[in-house]
């Protein structure tokens, strides 16, 4: 398994670095725009909406973190330091994603939102540094 892992670590590398950027600029606009949706909800239970929307949230922001990392590495492999890096900027993101949802209508930026926000983005760190 790991000889599989090593060969597509090897080809992200061999992506040219404006693609990498235009990734990391498409998923952060695919969060823009899903946090600009007013009353956006997956269902009228509070008991099903909030975990569904956790999940989303770690799962989302670790994409975004692993993206930025893969964008900052260049053609070497990414360190710790550089999932760290990526990770901050990640969470730096996600701070910018919920005060901006402070000004659409319906939605309100979440304390608890960007602590899901940075588990997605650590999860991508632990995975990426070790």
């Amino acid at each position: 398994m790991s000889r599989v892992i090593a060969r597509l670590v090897d080809a992200a590398l061999r992506v040219p670095a404006p693609l990498r950027w235009l990734a990391v600029v498409a998923w952060a606009a695919m969060i823009f725009l899903a946090s600009n949706q007013p009353g956006l909800a997956v269902s009228e239970d509070p008991g099903v909406d909030r975990p569904l929307r956790q999940v989303a949230h770690i799962g989302v922001y670790a994409v975004l973190a692993s993206l930025l990392t893969w964008g900052l590495t260049g053609r070497r492999h990414p360190t710790p330091k550089l999932a760290l890096l990526g990770g901050a900027l990640a969470l730096i993101y996600g701070i910018s994603d919920e005060w901006h949802q402070t000004m659409v209508p319906t939605r309100t930026g979440r304390p608890e939102d960007l602590v899901w926000d940075g588990v997605g983005a650590m999860i991508a760190v632990a995975v990426i540094a070790f």
